[in-house]
Formats: structure tokens, C-alpha cells, sequence
């Protein structure tokens, strides 16, 4: 779940969900194909991003200077928070995961990560 704050008078100012899908792509040369057929295993990706993916899952996407942040860490600490430096928007979503998974041995090859927020919305951060 999350909400966007600054985004007055809009059904995302409230707190509301989404079943969101991240993509992350990379990017490779022939001469990078290993005997196996792979660059690098699936497994080995997924071993990588799932425990990121896992600690937002069933957390709230909250911005760092959102007023809500401030009574929900007060009131209730146990409450479990994804605190992000800006607006939880899937835009800067993207963002905070293509810095975090630049950080890992497979992110040398990072191309772009997506977040698909419905159906029909799609946002794509790239360099």
C-alpha cells in the first residue's frame, strides 16, 4: 500500500493498494554467454532482488516527510514501513529499486526497471 501526500484532492492521497510488477531488465553481449546457455542463472537474480522485494511486500510505501509517517513510527512502531525519501510514487519506486539492485553483482548489466501499476499503467526508469 501506499499513498502520494502531495497529490491533493486525488484518490492517491489516500492510503490505497496496488498489485504491483516490477521488471528488471539487463542488458548482455554474445561474448558474455556462458557454456550454459546463461549470462547469469534466473536463480541467482532472483536470490538477489526477492528478499528486497519481500521487505516492502505487506509494508506501507511512505515518504520520509509525509505527516502520516510521523504518527504511525509515534504511535505505532511496529507498524510495518517501506520509508522512502520522496513521494511513494511508482516513479520514484523505480528509482529506489534501480539503485538498490545497481548495488548488487548482477547490477552491472541494469538497463531499466518497470513497475506496472494497473492494467494499463506502466512507468520505466532507465539512465
Amino acid at each position: 500500500a501506499h499513498r502520494n501526500e502531495l497529490l491533493t484532492g486525488s484518490k492517491c492521497e489516500s492510503i490505497h493498494g496496488h498489485k504491483y510488477i516490477a521488471t528488471f531488465k539487463f542488458r548482455y553481449n554474445d561474448n558474455e554467454i556462458q557454456a550454459n546457455g546463461t549470462v547469469i542463472p534466473f536463480e541467482q537474480i532472483d536470490k538477489k532482488i526477492e528478499p528486497l522485494i519481500k521487505k516492502m511486500c505487506h509494508s506501507l510505501l511512505i515518504n520520509s516527510k509525509d505527516p502520516l509517517y510521523k504518527v504511525l513510527n509515534e504511535f505505532f512502531p511496529e507498524f510495518r514501513m517501506t520509508v522512502m525519501e520522496k513521494p511513494s510514487s511508482s516513479e520514484n519506486l523505480c528509482i529506489l529499486l534501480y539503485q538498490a539492485v545497481s548495488n548488487f553483482n548482477i547490477g552491472r548489466n541494469l538497463v531499466a526497471v518497470s513497475i506496472q501499476e494497473t492494467d494499463s499503467a506502466v512507468v520505466t526508469y532507465s539512465l
